[in-house]
């Protein structure tokens, strides 16, 4: 759809976007082999990290957590969805005497349920990690073995209760229903909200009952001096609640067993859309049913039976078979402009990226399939060297893709136990040469083997994306357009770098364009978690006689390429490269120089948090318009902790050879749905692609002033300190490599960005309250003028006594004139006002939208309350404090009849004036 003038239109268009995370919805992000079959999720993979030491009984406890967890999913689900098929990776170092099933360890990805050890000062929650955005998946869940083997008794709830939850937040992108959005201004998580005429706790659904107080005094809740209720006031379910829903809120009360439901006729799953969570805040109030039955897994199931039996099969699986490869590569006549780019890139991946003990064959294919290099177990660097002259240099004749495949995995079954072996597939061109790809693949999916695919150029197969997805690879496109590009050897590089349980950390990649005589310079920094066999190399067709110089403090290590060293050259920093910036010299006496420095490391130890940036990108296949715009997001994380301040660059390039920088934000604008939470992001707006087709997107991010965000928080009920501390962490620089993203119905009338509206505002917040005065003080964080790119030019202050009139038809609602000229996006704007004929007992409701110069109208921000307080509970205690003072300055003065006299009439007034200690609303 495009964007046209009319206003029905546009109020379209700004619904579009505004719900582009449901639109989005049925995303994940991790690259995970799960499918569903039937009401069955297949294939989730259960890793116990490596330094976990033996135990068996922790085998039996997660077995039995699993099943009971599936059951659990399944009455969430209302009978749509269990775990089928669970396998549970077992650490290499644990002994296997037959229990476990073996596999290579060609690709050594990390599960999406992961155990870990419990670190030493951080917390043990079980958590999702990197939520980007409603309705789109995380990276994986995360449980400790501590928490684990203490089971209810780690203050949680039921842990397969809570596995639930996490399911929910992973796999579907839910958010929290329980208190745990951040006033952005104080740091303190919000308890309560403004609800007639009182402070009501939040939760979903009201049937939740229990107590307020003030956990550091044990005393009865009171207002502060901005008339909010005090940082240290906290909601307290009952342990005996009988509430059912929801299990996005407080899953740890045993009796919780649904979701909130917008459609819910009963109060006991009836979603409450004003509670300031984060469910409402990142989902514009839909409940997580509604986001549910907007996932594709939704719409690929009914309801099963009720009876049926939900006990997964659960694999126990060991890691124990070094690893084993094939590179496969095209040498089709079409291939002859790109077969030496190919050869020297492979050639990098064989030489320094490849682990030792890994067995590697190399096949090729044109009309036929041929083998170049037998299966080979690298063990010295004459392996690497003989591997890498038995690339192809030649091409020549039709393309038969399948009978590459056919070969790979013929030569490949000449070893033992080829479950879990990688192809590397590359090529530029579309079959059409029989075996096809649909004939052989079955023989490989059976066997458990991944495909790696790299599109070369725009008429590479579009079948490739499929075939990665459905064995569970990863698909690169190399536009071979582009100048200056690095994304051949990005691509080659990025599926192998976790190809081995020493983990690769890609650092930097440069295009590096010099003539004879000049030197090229560039720097790179070693950071506290890494620095172990840093290599740094350059990849081009000559480095005879080529000065690669890498200097650090006093040190200096130098390589001069030889005719002998086949298209690479590095210098490898012997032992632990220490800590610090390091500056890098290119140049030549004889030829110019153009090719790509690849910089990288590893983790300094196996125990070692490494910081690492991860693209978070969307489906493989984006359906553009103007009207729908796509995201992109990375994920900054130290270990488990988020970091901030960092900046992060996207370089993009498409199939014509257009290329274009755009930055990530972690700001709460735009697509950023949260301020510092490591999750950047961006929307790709329409004026920045100039074609369809696949995109190659690297993602650059850098630190200099970047800190790590410890959160000092247990699970909700069971402490109440919500503290953050932030740690600086010394400066770095990291890449990675999204896969492949196909961009279709792009037009060019999708270049007009003057009808794209403001970004949603998503930080309103209630900072001030003065019920005498009857004023209010609101503050949020400016947005652009199209999303969060400009200045807007207004904003448009609304309010209502009905909160579904002010969500839905805002138009029609009460002004407030604000006057306020928009800031720079990000910046605090802040508005002081009053609400005209103002009712006690009532509630209003307020929200903000940003217009820009076309006067295009942002969506709804999110909608707080206020009103005029009568609930006495919140001023009993405030009020026996104002008369205590009175007493003691009485006492100071008086006499001690009228002392006496006053202290009788106080206690005379509180035993009149004394309530209870419930809120006068269910809770």
């Amino acid at each position: 759809m495009c964007f046209t003038s009319s206003l029905s239109d546009r109020r379209l268009t700004m619904k579009l976007i505004f719900f582009i995370s449901i639109c989005l919805s049925g995303l994940g992000f991790a690259i995970s082999t799960i499918s569903l079959t039937g009401n069955g999720y297949t294939d989730i993979l259960v890793t116990i990290a490596d330094d976990i030491a033996e135990n068996t009984q922790l085998i039996s406890i997660l077995q039995d957590w699993l099943i009971e967890a599936s059951r659990k999913l399944y009455i969430a689900s209302k009978y749509r969805f269990f775990f089928k098929k669970i396998i549970i990776r077992i650490p290499e170092k644990w002994s296997n005497n037959g229990q476990y099933i073996v596999t290579s360890a060609s690709t050594n990805k990390e599960g999406d349920i992961r155990i870990e050890s419990p670190k030493k000062d951080m917390k043990s929650n079980p958590h999702a990690c990197c939520l980007p955005a409603c309705g789109v998946g995380g990276q994986f869940i995360h449980f400790t073995t501590d928490v684990m083997i203490k089971g209810e008794n780690a203050g949680f709830g039921n842990l397969a209760t809570v596995l639930v939850h996490e399911w929910g937040h992973y796999r579907w992108g839910l958010f929290d229903e329980y208190p745990t959005s951040r006033d952005t201004y104080t740091n303190k998580i919000i308890q309560f909200y403004s609800h007639n005429g009182g402070w009501e706790p939040v939760r979903c659904t009201t049937e939740i009952e229990g107590k307020m107080f003030n956990y550091v005094s044990n005393r009865n809740c009171k207002l502060d001096s901005k008339g909010k209720p005090e940082s240290d006031c906290f909601f307290q379910p009952n342990s005996g609640s009988k509430a059912i829903a929801s299990m996005m809120g407080h899953a740890y009360i045993s009796s919780i067993s649904q979701f909130c439901d917008s459609d819910s006729t009963g109060e006991k799953t009836k979603h409450n859309a004003e509670a300031p969570n984060m469910q409402n805040d990142r989902c514009s109030g839909q409940s997580s049913w509604d986001i549910i039955k907007h996932h594709n897994d939704y719409k690929a199931t009914s309801p099963g039976n009720p009876l049926a039996n939900t006990r997964p099969e659960i694999i126990l699986q060991q890691t124990q078979i070094s690893g084993r490869f094939c590179l496969l590569i095209d040498v089709s006549g079409s291939m002859k402009n790109f077969i030496d780019d190919a050869k020297d890139a492979l050639t990098t991946v064989i030489k320094t990226i490849l682990p030792n003990e890994s067995y590697v064959g190399i096949a090729s294919f044109s009309d036929n399939g041929h083998l170049l290099k037998r299966m080979t177990k690298i063990t010295s660097e004459s392996d690497r060297n003989s591997l890498a002259y038995s690339l192809p240099a030649t091409a020549v004749g039709g393309t038969s893709i399948g009978a590459g495949l056919e070969t790979c995995y013929q030569e490949l079954l000449t070893l033992n136990n080829v479950t879990g072996s990688v192809i590397y597939l590359a090529t530029d061109g579309e079959e059409n040469e029989p075996p096809y790809t649909e004939e052989v693949l079955p023989n490989l999916t059976e066997k458990g083997i991944v495909i790696h695919t790299l599109a070369i150029g725009s008429s590479a197969d579009e079948k490739l994306n499929n075939i990665s997805k459905i064995t569970g690879g990863s698909s690169y496109f190399y536009s071979s357009e582009t100048v200056d590009s690095t994304s051949l050897i990005d691509a080659l590089i990025e599926p192998f770098t976790e190809s081995s349980k020493d983990k690769i950390i890609r650092i930097k990649t440069v295009h590096a364009d010099i003539s004879t005589h000049q030197v090229f310079e560039t720097n790179f920094v070693i950071d506290d978690t890494i620095g172990r066999d840093t290599i740094v190399q350059l990849t081009t067709h000559v480095v005879r006689d080529v000065n690669l110089t890498i200097k650090h403090s006093e040190m200096t290590f130098t390589k001069i390429g030889t005719a002998g060293d086949n298209s690479v050259i590095y210098v490898k920093i012997p032992g632990i490269a220490q800590i610090g910036n390091y500056d890098v010299f290119l140049s030549s006496t004889t030829h110019d120089i153009s090719g790509t420095l690849s910089i990288f490391s590893k983790p300094v130890s196996s125990k070692q948090a490494v910081l690492q940036v991860n693209v978070l990108n969307t489906e493989p296949e984006i359906q553009y318009s103007a009207s729908l715009l796509f995201p992109l997001y990375a994920a900054v994380y130290k270990g488990s902790l988020p970091v901030t301040n960092a900046t992060v660059m996207a370089v993009i390039e498409n199939e014509i050879g257009d290329s274009f920088n755009t930055v990530l934000k972690d700001n709460a604008i735009g697509a950023d749905i949260s301020l510092n939470d490591g999750i950047y992001s961006c929307y790709i707006l329409p004026n920045e692609l100039s074609a369809n087709g696949r995109l190659s997107i690297k993602v650059i991010a850098e630190g200099y002033s970047a800190k790590v965000v410890v959160e000092v928080t247990r699970a909700p009920g069971t402490k109440f300190t919500d503290d953050f501390e932030e740690q600086s962490i010394s400066p770095f620089m990291r890449v990675a490599l999204a896969r492949e993203i196909t961009v279709k119905n792009y037009t060019l009338l999708d270049k007009n960005i003057d009808l794209i509206p403001p970004s949603p505002i998503l930080t309103l917040q209630l900072t001030n309250i003065s019920n005498e005065d009857n004023i209010y003080t609101i503050t949020w964080y400016a947005v652009g003028d199209d999303l969060d790119k400009g200045n807007a030019s207004s904003y448009d202050i609304r309010y209502s006594d009905k909160f579904q009139k002010l969500k839905t038809d805002p138009g029609r609602q009460q002004t407030i004139t604000a006057g306020i000229i928009p800031k720079e996006p990000g910046e605090t704007e802040s508005f002081v006002f009053r609400i005209p004929n103002i009712q006690t007992n009532t509630t209003y409701y307020i929200a903000v939208r940003a217009v820009d110069d076309q006067n295009n109208t942002g969506d709804l921000s999110n909608i707080i309350s206020v009103s005029i307080l009568n609930d006495q509970y919140w001023f009993d205690d405030e009020n026996t404090d104002g008369l205590s003072i009175a007493v003691l300055v009485g006492i100071s003065i008086g006499a001690v009849i009228i002392v006496a006299f006053f202290l009788v009439c106080v206690i005379t007034l509180i035993k009149k004036k004394k309530v209870p200690r419930m809120s006068n609303y269910a809770i």
